[in-house]
């Protein structure tokens, strides 16, 4: 959890494509649909985030119980 609340950078891009659109003039209707366009690539790549931590997580988890029992025959 700790990587995603670090790792905000790609939220810059569509912060300032909004401002960009404000300072343009564009549309109320315009401006709804880019930032949920906006919100759903952010909660996209937040999932992605997930998925890779939980894949170490497992990866981790498998290489320390099949260890175990490794040790357990060394010794």
């Amino acid at each position: 959890m700790k990587n995603i609340t670090k790792n905000k950078q790609y939220i810059i891009g569509p912060i300032i494509a909004l401002l960009a659109l404000l300072c343009s003039g564009a549309s109320a209707e315009t401006l709804q649909q880019t930032t949920k366009s906006n919100l759903k690539k952010i909660a996209e790549q937040d999932i992605q985030l997930l998925i890779k931590q939980s894949q170490r997580t497992i990866n981790q988890s498998t290489k320390t119980v099949m260890l175990k029992p490794l040790n357990t025959l060394i010794k």
